[in-house]
């Protein structure tokens, strides 16, 4: 019985994930390109309200160290 309710379970978040993944693209970053750095890995665990900032950016990537692990920069803006 256990089981049977497991298994359901577990074909039932399955589903779930395969409907709301369904229209995401996988985007390929390279050197060069503009991201914006989720806030919740460095400060934002730290500082805690409803107006924390969710992103902080724009950075550059500078060079890739692994699969989905970056070394950024912030770009330097030139003034017209």
């Amino acid at each position: 019985m256990r089981a049977d309710v497991y298994l359901s379970e577990t074909i039932t978040w399955i589903r779930i994930t395969q409907f709301s993944n369904h229209k995401v693209k996988e985007r390929l970053l390279k050197k060069g390109d503009m991201v914006l750095r989720n806030m919740e890995a460095t400060i934002k665990g730290e500082i805690q309200g409803k107006f924390t900032l969710n992103w902080d950016g724009p950075y550059m990537i500078m060079e890739e160290m692994g699969p989905r692990t970056f070394r950024l920069t912030r770009p330097k803006y030139q003034e017209p």
